[in-house]
């Protein structure tokens, strides 16, 4: 016992000293380098069919109306557009990842990030974080922690630092990953597919021959029109109308994070964090059981909803932005969902008989209407030709 504890004394005088051979063994962070920090809202397969070049790195024309229209006097904007990469738009850092301290975390997150940690003795309080649950509960308080390893040993402030480092560079990526794998990998395939039968459908319209869209098809094309209203910067009408209701959420926006406690760089306030988290959540629900808040839309929809299919061709094409899939007010004062799938097909969704289609092929006109409530309710705008009158969308 008396050699213990001289041992232990003299293992913290050798870290005091910056011994090196006695620091505590901090696990290497949850990096995950093989998935993308920078993470896109609006997928690449889906941005790359309005592709200007040719090659590995597709490149869009984009119109920013932020940027560039002046809707107080509209003759003031440039209306010049500018090329970007699709790596470069409609993404955010880590916006997909849950990390350290976030409001919502699965366990497979809290299991992965906080597993490891536990081998040292974490007290906050008075109180032991010996669970991965009490250790993400009290994450922000990490200078209150009191830290020993598993000898009873004081943490340094050097080893300090290295386990903040280890929680701010540790990642779960299950979101991020399962969308590619799940969803991204098969649109251009998928949706190609689905749009020369729907192009045979329309050719065989005065004969009785059958178009081979599946009902499955259907059900996948709604599923890709939900994902992509979700995932867009405005995020989902209904959702957002319920999340804003909630009382609390006014008091939410008054509470502004530091920005050295900010997890996402974009979630300024509380309502923000918040916000973030639910979406995440009904993410994580959606793509682990098909179930969630996403679900529980989609099912609502599929009941009431049929599509029309929208086909244009490579002389009148429509523009697409960063809300790919939006609900529109229409002059009826009527609402019908918008998906623009490709360049030369959108889908309008309103009631209608489940299983059941129509496709109409669109005039210039009624293309041009279309693209302007694509340029009503976005402000990134995709165009796929330069040469195009952006002008006329206003």
């Amino acid at each position: 016992s008396r050699q213990r504890s001289y041992d232990r004394r003299r293992c913290e005088k050798t870290r005091m000293l910056g011994g090196k051979g006695s620091m505590a063994v901090i696990p290497a962070p949850k990096t995950h380098d093989d998935v993308a920090m920078n993470q896109h809202l609006i997928p690449r397969c889906y941005m790359k069919a309005w592709k200007h070049n040719s090659g590995k790195d597709p490149k869009v024309w984009l119109f920013d109306k932020g940027a560039d229209y002046c809707e107080s006097n509209p003759e003031n904007s440039n209306w010049a557009l500018k090329s970007f990469s699709t790596k470069e738009i409609m993404a955010k850092n880590g916006f997909h990842d849950i990390k350290a301290g976030s409001p919502y975390m699965p366990d497979e997150a809290l299991h992965e990030i906080y597993d490891d940690i536990l081998q040292f003795n974490v007290v906050c309080d008075g109180k032991a974080l010996n669970s991965p649950e009490l250790l993400n509960q009290y994450f922000y308080d990490f200078d209150k922690w009191e830290i020993k390893d598993s000898s009873g040993i004081k943490f340094t402030e050097d080893e300090r630092r290295h386990l903040k480092e280890y929680f701010n560079n540790s990642r779960w990526t299950y979101v991020e990953t399962e969308w590619a794998h799940t969803y991204e990998n098969s649109w251009g395939q998928f949706i190609q597919s689905v749009e020369n039968k729907i192009k045979q459908a329309y050719a065989n319209r005065n004969t009785s021959t059958n178009s081979s869209v599946t009902q499955g098809e259907l059900s996948t094309l709604m599923k890709y029109c939900m994902i992509y209203n979700w995932r867009s910067i405005a995020g989902n009408e209904i959702f957002n109308s319920v999340y804003d209701f909630v009382p609390f959420t006014d008091e939410l926006k008054k509470i502004t994070i530091p920005e050295a406690e900010r997890t996402y760089e974009d979630d300024v306030t509380a309502y923000d964090q918040m916000k973030h988290a639910s979406i995440i959540k009904a993410f994580v629900d959606y793509l682990q059981s098909d179930n969630g808040k996403m679900k529980t839309i989609e099912s609502a929809f599929m009941q009431r909803m049929a599509p029309v299919f929208l086909m244009t061709d490579d002389t009148n094409l429509f523009i697409t932005s960063d809300v790919p899939s939006f609900t529109r007010d229409r002059a009826d004062g009527l609402k019908d969902i918008i998906f623009v799938a490709t360049p030369t097909l959108a889908i309008g969704y309103g009631r209608g008989e489940v299983g059941k289609f129509i496709v109409s092929k669109l005039s210039q006109n009624e293309v041009l209407e279309y693209n302007k409530s694509i340029a009503k309710y976005g402000s990134k705008l995709i165009i796929k030709d330069q040469n195009y009158n952006v002008k006329k969308l206003f």
